[in-house]
This record gives C-alpha cells, sequence and structure tokens, in this order.
C-alpha cells in the first residue's frame, strides 16, 4: 500500500496518517475514527456479496459506531444506492447485565443490501427490499416528539395533582402521533423504577389492580426530602380519588358516613350488618368500605357493644352523656332481639331435626352430653384443627346424623345440619364449609388440600337465602348462589320445602314459620308438630292455643322493645 508524501496536501496526509494508524501491522483498529469520506466504500465492500445486513452486522464489520453506519445507510438509501427492508424486523436478544444475569429484549431492526441498476423492489429469502420512497420512511424518524419523553414531561408539568392513566392519554393523544393507551403504563412504569414516578392502584388482598379509569400517576418531587415527597404523591393521590366519583370503594365510603351522619342526628348508633344492607354489597366490600372511610374521616368512631357488635357514630354529634344513653338503648335492644332470635333460631333447628326423623329411613343422630343442662344433647361440639372466622377451637354443629342408604355399601352417608335464622350471604355459606372442613371428624387432607371426607353432605337450613347473590368462579362464569353452594356440597333447606309437606297433610295456612315464632322451645315445637300431624283438621286452632298461652312471652319482648325504642 503506498502512503501519499509530505508533498500532497494536509487534507490527504491527515487520510493517510489516519489509515496509518487504522491498519497498524496489517489489523483494523475500530477503536479509532473511520477515514472521512471512505464509509460508503466500506459499506459497498461488506454488501457486495448479495446478503442482507442489518445496521449493528454492517457497524461491527466497518469498524463505526453503529449511529455513524445508521446515518451513512440512510444517505445511502435515499441517494438510491440502497435497498432497505419495507418492515422492520423484530427479534428477541439476550443482553448480559453483569451480576444481575441477563435481560430479554425485543430488537427491531431493517436489513440492506446493494441495489441493483434499475430496480426498486425485491424479495430476499421471503423478506422485501424497497428503494427510498417518503411512505417507506420509519414512523420513529417521523416522529418530532418522543412518546416517554412527551408522557414525563406531561407529568412534571402538572405536578400538582395526581392523573389517572386514562386522563394522561385523553391529553395527549392529540399532541402525540401514534401514541396508544399501553404507552402510557409502560412509560409510566419505566419512571416508577427510576423513582421519578409514584403509581397507585387498587389493593384487592395480595395485588394491586387499576381503577376504572386506570392506574393514578403522581410526579415525586426530586429536589424535596424522599419521605417528604412521597408522602406530597401519596396525598395527590388521595384527593384524586376522592375528587373521582367512579372508584367504588370511595363510593360506598361516602354512603357510610351519609348513614352515620343521619342516625347520629337522631342520636342513634348505625351496626355494621346494618350498613352491609344498605349498601348493598358483600360483607368483605363493606369492610373495606368502612375502613377506607375511618382512614378518611376522622370524625366517624367506632365501639363494640358487649364487645362483639360493632357500631358507628359521629363524634361531633355527641356529648359524653348522649353516647352513654345511645349504647344503653342499643345494648337493651340487643338483648331483646338476640333472645327473641335466639329462641326462634333453636326453634327452627328443633323443626329441620323434627322433618328429618320423621320422614328418613334410618337415621341415628349423633348425641353429646353437656355441662349446660338446658342445651340439646343433639347439638355437638366440634374440635377445629384450624381458626375459622370468630372460632377459635371449636364450633357447634346444630345436629348430625347418619344414614345407611344401602346395605352393601362400605360406610354411611353423614349429614351435617347448619341452621341460620336470617338471611343467608355466601360468606355464610364459605363459613360452614370451612368450619366442617377444618374438623377432625370430617375433614381430610389430599394432595388438593384439606377436603371434606367422602359421603360427608352438609344441610343449610335458613328461611332466606340471598337471590341476588352472584359468584364469581376461577375459570370466568357467574352462578347463583345455590349452584355454589351445590358445588361444594351444601344442600339447602327453606321453610316453603318443609311447608309443601305440610300443605299435602292439608293444614291449610300453618306454616312452619308460624310455628317456630310461637313456640316457648325446642320441646313445645316437636310438641306441636306431633299434634299437627295426629290432627291435620284441628291445625289452625293448635297454633292460635299455643299463641294465646305464650301470649305473655310475646308482651314481654314488645314491652322490652318499646322501652327501647324499637317498637
Amino acid at each position: 500500500m503506498a502512503f501519499p508524501g509530505p508533498s500532497e496536501s494536509p487534507h490527504r496526509r491527515f487520510h493517510g496518517s489516519v489509515l496509518r494508524q487504522r491498519f497498524y501491522k496489517g489489523v483494523l483498529r475500530p477503536d479509532l475514527p473511520a477515514m472521512p469520506g471512505r464509509t460508503w466504500a466500506k459499506i459497498a465492500e461488506v454488501l457486495r456479496d448479495g446478503v442482507p445486513r442489518s445496521t449493528g452486522e454492517i457497524a461491527k464489520l466497518i469498524g463505526l459506531n453503529a449511529k455513524a453506519t445508521n446515518a451513512a445507510l440512510r444517505r445511502a438509501w435515499k441517494s438510491g444506492k440502497l435497498l432497505r427492508s419495507e418492515k422492520p424486523l423484530r427479534e428477541i436478544v439476550n443482553i448480559p447485565k453483569g451480576r444481575r444475569g441477563s435481560i430479554q429484549v425485543l430488537r427491531t431492526y431493517y436489513l440492506y443490501t446493494l441495489r441493483p441498476e434499475g430496480i426498486n423492489s425485491t424479495v430476499i429469502n421471503g423478506v422485501r427490499f424497497v428503494a427510498y420512497s417518503p411512505k417507506h420512511e420509519d414512523v420513529r424518524a417521523r416522529r418530532r416528539v418522543s412518546k416517554a419523553k412527551a408522557i414525563l414531561e406531561f407529568l412534571r408539568r402538572h405536578s400538582g395533582r395526581a392523573w389517572f392513566s386514562k386522563d394522561v392519554y385523553e391529553a395527549l393523544k392529540d399532541e402525540v402521533p401514534n401514541l396508544r393507551m399501553s404507552d402510557i403504563m409502560a412509560t409510566v412504569r419505566r419512571y416508577e423504577h427510576k423513582g421519578l414516578l409514584y403509581v397507585r392502584g387498587y389493593k384487592m388482598g395480595d395485588k394491586e389492580t387499576p381503577f376504572k379509569k386506570g392506574y393514578l400517576i403522581a410526579w415525586i418531587d426530586q429536589e424535596k426530602p424522599r419521605d417528604e415527597a412521597l408522602r406530597e404523591a401519596f396525598e395527590k393521590t388521595e384527593k384524586a380519588l376522592m375528587e373521582d366519583p367512579h372508584t367504588p370503594i370511595l363510593v360506598r365510603a361516602r354512603m357510610f358516613r351519609d348513614l352515620v351522619l343521619s342516625f347520629s342526628m337522631r342520636k342513634e348508633l348505625v351496626s355494621f350488618n346494618y350498613i352491609v344492607e344498605r349498601l348493598g354489597c358483600t360483607t368483605y366490600e363493606a369492610e373495606e368500605a368502612v375502613k377506607r372511610a375511618l382512614q378518611l374521616y376522622q370524625d366517624i368512631k367506632c365501639i363494640r357493644v358487649f364487645g362483639v357488635y360493632r357500631y358507628y357514630y359521629h363524634a361531633p354529634s355527641f356529648s359524653d352523656d348522649e353516647l352513654r344513653m345511645a349504647v344503653k338503648s342499643v345494648e337493651e335492644h340487643i338483648r331483646i332481639s338476640k333472645g327473641r332470635e335466639q329462641r326462634i333460631g333453636h326453634n327452627w333447628e328443633a323443626a329441620v331435626e323434627w322433618f328429618i326423623d320423621k320422614f328418613a329411613v334410618g337415621v341415628k343422630f349423633w348425641e353429646q352430653k353437656h355441662k349446660g343442662k338446658d342445651m340439646d344433647p343433639r347439638r355437638i361440639i366440634v374440635h377445629l384443627l384450624k381458626p375459622v372466622g370468630r372460632r377459635r377451637r371449636t364450633a357447634e354443629l346444630d345436629r348430625v346424623f347418619e344414614v345407611q342408604p344401602l346395605p352393601f355399601l362400605p360406610m354411611p352417608l353423614t349429614f351435617i345440619v347448619m341452621c341460620k335464622w336470617g338471611k343467608v350471604r355466601r360468606e355464610h355459606i364459605d363459613e360452614a364449609f370451612e368450619v366442617v372442613k377444618w374438623t377432625k371428624e370430617f375433614g381430610v387432607e389430599t394432595e388438593h388440600g384439606r377436603k371434606l371426607k367422602q359421603g360427608v353432605v352438609i344441610l343449610f337450613a335458613a328461611p332466606t337465602f340471598d337471590e341476588k347473590a352472584k359468584v364469581r368462579l376461577a375459570d370466568g362464569r357467574t352462578v347463583g348462589l345455590a349452584a355454589y353452594a351445590a358445588m361444594r356440597n351444601i344442600w339447602l333447606i327453606k321453610p316453603k320445602n318443609l311447608d309443601t309437606v305440610l300443605r299435602l297433610r292439608g293444614y291449610g295456612r300453618v306454616s312452619v314459620r308460624k310455628i317456630c315464632e310461637y313456640a316457648a322451645n325446642e320441646d313445645e315445637v316437636r310438641e306441636l308438630l306431633d299434634r299437627i300431624w295426629a290432627e291435620p283438621e284441628r291445625a289452625e286452632d293448635i297454633i292460635a292455643e299455643v299463641r294465646e298461652k305464650n301470649k305473655g312471652i310475646f308482651d314481654f319482648e314488645k314491652r322490652l322493645q318499646e322501652k327501647a325504642g324499637y317498637a
């Protein structure tokens, strides 16, 4: 190779010195700058074999950095010397990150090849190559503003408030070309990792989901101490949630506050069960709404009556004496209502037991001796292997009986009766299932977790079931409460099921509900049903006699209600 002498121009001498350095001892030195004016010659030499190559491959072969090579390739393509792949190619590549291992990145690139004379397009290995045209320009090259920078700059400029991701998209979609909704959170998550943004979603157990309008995003002021900046960002999201009318938990929180205020104006306390009924949601959803309301409204207080029943009140609306009187009134009401509910509930258990004993063949009830003489021996106390709800070590099963359906079956069927005098929701079904499952007698460990033993069936008896309740299953299907209970091997019993048997006997308007309400105790329920079954024509007269006999009990309960102000 002949190098230029000292008599030649300084420009040529510079080229010669650079060339000597880059090809020192015949070795190409890619770490030194390329010789000006020779880049296209090297690109043409690399692509002379007709194999299309990417910018990265060409840069490595000619010894230039990728940015300079890409600029040279674009100039050559626009001048008509090269053909470029019509659409970008994409592949996933592993990038080493030292001790972190490696990360996977989606690489997007174009291929280039030499343009034959007079050819504007061709296909090589299934890839279409085209000559330059404005319509084939990369949209990323036409984009004046980076999407990520536009999103970050928007949040920085409007750092005085928190933004839902949907609102950010609506504000920028006309300013940033080709902006998609998915671009917002993809960008936000990157800057969240860098500590520039605070992102908040709807907390559901151990996961976080977006609100109806997406995640909440707040700018973290980098000039303030970190703790103070994070606290400010959190407060911005709290304010945005309170101002948004579409967040379910906050809607319920506001409804809860309105209920408490309306009761407090009358100097009354409101119970948690009443709140669940008025909000029209599940107990879990009501729990979350009340928890959030107590965080937001510091003037709402909770008090536990008898250490069990939760009641809420607006503290500024009560003086100490007024609060004491309200609590006393609630205590009297609980004694009355729970006493009456307990009496009717036990009567309902006895009625269900009587029908089972009367019509089932080969029934054998379990019995257990109790310290209290008033407790029915057929009510069974079992030990729990794991606490369930408020039950820590033991649980009460209203009735347990066995039936031998066929003599050649290896084991009898075991039925567990659970009774409740009130409206039954999904949580009651789940709790009954969990109680039976975690007993030593009726549960068993399997490879899929704790299950009911084979041949164990739960009978859940109640006057009403939540017909509006919809249960969403793991596979996405939605079923009613009855279907959900059947899937857990739980059979539902209602008073109308028992009334059908009485109607066939010709009892007229007599119902099991009336029998439970008018009888004084469980023994009287059994006696009433025996008499009515023996004399069906006198059923209504028998009920009237019992009602007159127990009139004193009803009058006493009514007087207590009037005294407590709950008539």
